[in-house]
């Protein structure tokens, strides 16, 4: 029995994709089993359709038609074993008259079924025997560069997925996965590419979309190109389900960029419009900005306020004990205010500044002379580092008439240093308890 004329192509019948062979003419067929067998597969009677080809594959040892459609109703029932044996004898018996189109099918069906039946070493077998007689055929292509990615195979990935939008280049989703596969092999500049023509082409699918500027946003900010951060992720403002993530990367971005005024407003401006967990990120990213700007005592407060919603947040378990002392003692803020005039205030109580003949200001600290001794504030809530130190004993000698020995107020002391440091054996230092019995005594 012997075919003169078959229409190949692809069917999607239910959960199977099969290749649908309409026989316009046989000879010598009294009738026509094949045409029963193509309509018991489109309405997914899949039983029906393995009982008939069973009935005529012995009486048809060459017929490579009927072996597929077995196949196809092996794979509609589950069997994968008995699928995959089927479409293998089909390849065979495919003759290397026939177009060579029709091996590649059967190849691709029996990989999609490895791949399915999580067998991906078979899987990339069939692929590859797709790929050497087809080497553009896109789904082999695309297939091959999942699975080596899954299995953490990036660089073959990457190779599959140039290939495949050479020939699919509108092909989002894969363009993605092959951004994301430069992001993970560092090629941050090709990443950028590709992902970027996404945003620029893909009109249709928002999620994607949406899904390719967060990943974007995140190869900029490794970058440190905060701006293009920005630019990417205001676009997700408008989504409620992106609005609140998007909200602290953007002003994250502008911290970055020391836009600490325009991050405060942002922050000042959507705190009622966002969960309580993000009310104490958006705290927490006040204080950053604060500290970044050296306004310490506004950026402990913040904290504060950021711990008393999420005290588990980041790093703020860590600041909370480091600062704790401050936040106990609410007059330690005349000290770390960046208010001047509340230092002033209290180093007319504390070094008798109406005897005062001199105060020099730097930045983490002040310098005073009282006509006994120099005495230096450190403003900062941190441990004065050893250049600190040197710097202190240099300005004093050079400046103040009791030469280079002097007392320093450190809440939290110095940093370690070798205890014959020629610096440290100049300076008194007053700090912890009795940093805080000294304060309290005056005010």
């Amino acid at each position: 029995m012997s075919v003169l004329f078959i229409l190949l192509g692809i069917i999607a019948v239910g959960a199977v994709s099969f290749l649908g062979v309409f026989l316009f003419k046989k000879l010598n067929s009294g009738k026509n089993e094949y045409h029963q067998v193509e309509q018991a597969l489109e309405t997914g009677n899949f039983e029906k359709a393995k009982n008939i080809c069973l009935r005529l594959v012995d009486s048809n040892p060459g017929d490579f038609v009927i072996r597929y459609y077995l196949g196809q109703a092996y794979e509609g029932l589950k069997n994968f074993a008995q699928a995959i044996f089927y479409y293998e004898k089909a390849a065979i018996y495919a003759s290397s008259a026939t177009d060579e189109s029709l091996k590649v099918r059967f190849y691709l069906k029996i990989a999609d079924i490895y791949r399915r039946t999580k067998k991906t070493k078979e899987a990339l077998g069939y692929y590859a025997l797709v790929l050497d007689k087809d080497s553009s055929n896109y789904k082999a292509l695309l297939a091959s560069a999942e699975i080596n990615y899954d299995l953490k195979n990036l660089t073959k990935a990457k190779t599959h997925l140039e290939e495949f939008i050479q020939v699919k280049p509108d092909h989002f989703k894969g363009r993605f996965l092959l951004g994301k596969i430069c992001s993970q092999l560092n090629q941050l500049q090709d990443a950028t590419l590709h992902l970027g023509y996404i945003l620029e082409n893909n009109q249709t699918d928002s999620v994607l979309n949406a899904n390719t500027a967060l990943l974007l946003a995140d190869i900029y900010q490794n970058m440190k190109v905060f701006p293009k951060v920005i630019e990417i992720l205001t676009p997700l403002l408008d989504d409620e389900k992106y609005f609140e993530d998007v909200l602290c990367r953007i002003i994250e971005a502008h911290i970055q960029m020391e836009n600490y005024e325009e991050a405060r407003q942002l922050i000042e401006g959507n705190r009622n419009n966002v969960s309580n967990d993000k009310k104490a990120l958006l705290s927490y990213l006040r204080g950053t900005s604060y500290y970044r700007e050296k306004r310490f005592y506004k950026a402990i407060q913040s904290w504060t306020e950021a711990y008393e919603l999420d005290p588990q947040l980041r790093d703020l378990p860590d600041i909370m004990n480091r600062y704790q002392v401050i936040i106990k003692n609410p007059f330690l803020e005349m000290v770390f205010s960046e208010e001047d005039d509340r230092t002033d205030a209290l180093v007319k109580r504390l070094f008798r500044y109406s005897v005062t003949q001199k105060i020099m200001k730097r930045p983490r600290y002040w310098i005073i002379d009282n006509k006994e001794n120099s005495v230096v504030l450190y403003r900062a809530p941190f441990v004065v580092s050893a250049p600190e130190l040197a710097e202190m004993e240099e300005l004093i000698r050079r400046n103040f008439q009791f030469g280079s020995y002097y007392t320093l107020y450190s809440l939290f002391g110095v940093a370690e240093m070798d205890p014959d440091n020629y610096n440290l054996k100049k300076v008194e230092i007053i700090s912890g308890d009795q940093f805080l019995r000294n304060l309290s005594a005056v005010l």
